[in-house]
C-alpha cells in the first residue's frame, strides 16, 4: 500500500515484501531514503542520510545577498534522489533536461502536491502495464526555474508482485516551446556502488550473451541507438550484490515498456554510491514541447529480489504475461511453428513450399509461416520491398494455403513494412517517402531503406497494401521482421525544429 506520513512528509511504497520510502525535503526536492527488502519498523531519522559539509550544502540567495544553510541535512551532491537535477551541484546523470525558451538548460523538479489512485495510468497510445493489483502515486511537480513545466511523476507498486513501475508526464503550459533534451524514466540513488551489472547483447546468430561488469568509479552505459531494442543490446539488464547467486543475494532487474532506443547509465562517484538513470536514448533527441503539449515518457520497471536472481527473474516473467501481453495465453497462441526462411530463403516456388508443408507437418508442426519472397519482385535482397502484392509468377498463395489447412495446420507469413527497396514502384514514385534522402548518397543495410512512417501518406499507403493481401488471403498469423537499423535520420517535411524528434 501507499501511505504518506504528514508530520515526516515520507511516503511509503510497500506490498508487505518491498519497500520504497521516499522524503520531499525542505527544498521540496524528493529523496531516496530506501530501496529494498520490507521494513517491520522504519522511520525517516533511522534510514535517511544527513550530511553537514560546507561543500554542497549552502546556496546563495540573490535576493536576501546572502549565504543560505540548505538545513534539513540535505547536500546538492551527496543526497539520494528519486529526481536528479540538471546543471546545477549535483554532476551525477540527470533524470530529464529540458532547455528553456531563454537557453537556459538547468531542470530542477520540486514537489507541489500528490495523489494516490487504484491500478496503473493508462495512455490512449504504446505499450504500456495494464491490470493486477496495483496502488499509483501521482506527484505533481514543477521546474523551479520555469513553473510553467508541469510533471506528473508516477510510481505504480504491484501489490501482489515484487515490482515498480515509474514514469513521467512532462507539459509545457508556459507560451513559448521548450525543448526536452532527455526524458529518463527513472533514476535510482542505489547506497555503495559493490555490485556488478549484468546484461545481454550479441549479433545475428550470436543472441542473448550475458556480461557482467564490476561497476566501479566512473560510468557504464547500456545502450542502442539502432532505434530498436534487439540481439544487438537487449534492454533488460540487472545489478547484483557481491556473492549473490540464483538464490540468494541482492538483484535489481530493470526494464523498459519501449523498444526503441534507449539508454542505462551506471554511475559511481567518490562518494562510492550508485545512481542508475534509465529510459529513451537521448542521442540527438530533441523533443519540442509547444503549449498545453504533453510528452510522456515509456514506462520502466523495476524488480528488487532479496532471494537471488532465479526470484527476479521469476517476477518479471510474471509480470510479462499478466500485466503487459493483451492476449489469453492458451494453447491457440502456442501453435509449435515451421518457419520457411532457413530452409529455402528466396528461392521456392509452390510444389517446394507445399512440400516443405509436408515436412513441416510430419515433425510435428501446427503452424506454418511463409517467409519473406512471396511477394512483387523479391527475389533478391535488393528488390520488392514496399511493393506489397504476391509474385502470382512465383507462388499460387491461394493453393498454399488452401493445402496447409487441408494438412490440419495453420498459415502465417511475413511482413516488413517499414522498409523499402530503391528497386521497386513504390520508392520510385515516392522518393520523398524515405528518411535521409535530402543528399548525395544514402547508405543501403541488406539492400534497403526505412521509410517515414512520421507521415500518415506513408502509413496509409502501406496498410492499405497489407489489408488488400490480408481481405483476400485468410492468415491466423503474421510476422513483422526488422532487419535494417534507424540511421540517417532526417526528415525534410517535418522542419528544422523537429528533426530530434525522428529518433
Amino acid at each position: 500500500m501507499i501511505f504518506f506520513n504528514e508530520s515526516e512528509s515520507t511516503f511509503s511504497l510497500s506490498n508487505g515484501s518491498i519497500l520504497l520510502f521516499l522524503y520531499v525535503n525542505s527544498q521540496k526536492q524528493i529523496e531516496t531514503v530506501y530501496f529494498g527488502k520490507s521494513l517491520k519498523r522504519y522511520s525517516l531519522k533511522e534510514l535517511r542520510k544527513t550530511y553537514d559539509d560546507n561543500w554542497s550544502t549552502w546556496y546563495f540567495d540573490n535576493k536576501a545577498n546572502r549565504h543560505v544553510k540548505i538545513g534539513d541535512g540535505a547536500s546538492y551532491r551527496l543526497s539520494k534522489y528519486e529526481i536528479g537535477s540538471h546543471g546545477l551541484s549535483d554532476t551525477r546523470p540527470s533524470t530529464l533536461i529540458i532547455r528553456k525558451a531563454n537557453g537556459n538548460y538547468e531542470t530542477n523538479l520540486v514537489f507541489d502536491h500528490y495523489k494516490i489512485e487504484k491500478g496503473y495510468p493508462k495512455y490512449d497510445k504504446g505499450p504500456q502495464a495494464h491490470d493486477g493489483n496495483i496502488e499509483t502515486l501521482k506527484i505533481y511537480l514543477h521546474d523551479e526555474l520555469d513553473e510553467r513545466i508541469e510533471v506528473i511523476y508516477n510510481i505504480s507498486i504491484d501489490l501482489d508482485k515484487d515490482v515498480i513501475v515509474k514514469n513521467f508526464e512532462i507539459t509545457n503550459k508556459g507560451e513559448e516551446p521548450v525543448h526536452i533534451l532527455k526524458a529518463a524514466s527513472l533514476s535510482l540513488d542505489l547506497d555503495g556502488n559493490d555490485y556488478d551489472g549484468h546484461h545481454f547483447g550479441g549479433s545475428w546468430f550470436n543472441e542473448r550473451n550475458e556480461f557482467i561488469n564490476q561497476i566501479i568509479d566512473g560510468e557504464q552505459v547500456i545502450a542502442s541507438n539502432y532505434g530498436r531494442s534487439s540481439h544487438e543490446e537487449n534492454p533488460f539488464f540487472f545489478v547484483a550484490g557481491k556473492g549473490a547467486n540464483q538464490d540468494e543475494g541482492e538483484v535489481i532487474g530493470f526494464n523498459l515498456i519501449y523498444s526503441g532506443n534507449f539508454k542505462a547509465q551506471i554511475h559511481s562517484d567518490f562518494s562510492k554510491m550508485t545512481r542508475i538513470v534509465y529510459g529513451i536514448n537521448d542521442f540527438n533527441f530533441d523533443w519540442v514541447l509547444s503549449k498545453n503539449e504533453v510528452f510522456i515518457t515509456p514506462q520502466a520497471v523495476v524488480s528488487y529480489s532479496c532471494s537471488g536472481i532465479d526470484k527476479m527473474s521469476q517476477v518479471f516473467h510474471a509480470f510479462i504475461k499478466e500485466n503487459i501481453i493483451t492476449y489469453p495465453l492458451d494453447h491457440e497462441y502456442k501453435s509449435i511453428l515451421f518457419n520457411s526462411w532457413e530452409g529455402t530463403e528466396l528461392d521456392f516456388d509452390t510444389d517446394s513450399i507445399i512440400s516443405y508443408i509436408d515436412d513441416s507437418k510430419r515433425i510435428g508442426s501446427e503452424l506454418f509461416v511463409l517467409d519473406d519472397g512471396w511477394f512483387s519482385s523479391r527475389n533478391d535482397f535488393e528488390s520488392g520491398l514496399g511493393d506489397w502484392w504476391v509474385n502470382k509468377d512465383k507462388i499460387d498463395m491461394a493453393k498454399v494455403i488452401k493445402h496447409c489447412r487441408d494438412r490440419g495446420m495453420k498459415f502465417g507469413i511475413w511482413f516488413e513494412p517499414e522498409m523499402v527497396n530503391p528497386d521497386t514502384k513504390l520508392f520510385k514514385e515516392h522518393r520523398d517517402w524515405v528518411i535521409g534522402h535530402e543528399k548525395e548518397k544514402q547508405s543501403l543495410h541488406r539492400g534497403q531503406m526505412m521509410l517515414d512512417f512520421t507521415n500518415p501518406e506513408v502509413v496509409d499507403s502501406i496498410f492499405k497494401q497489407m489489408t488488400d493481401f490480408l481481405d483476400e488471403y485468410k492468415v491466423d498469423y503474421i510476422k513483422w521482421d526488422h532487419n535494417r537499423y534507424l540511421k540517417e535520420c532526417f526528415v525534410p517535411r517535418l522542419g528544422s525544429n523537429h528533426q530530434g524528434e525522428v529518433n
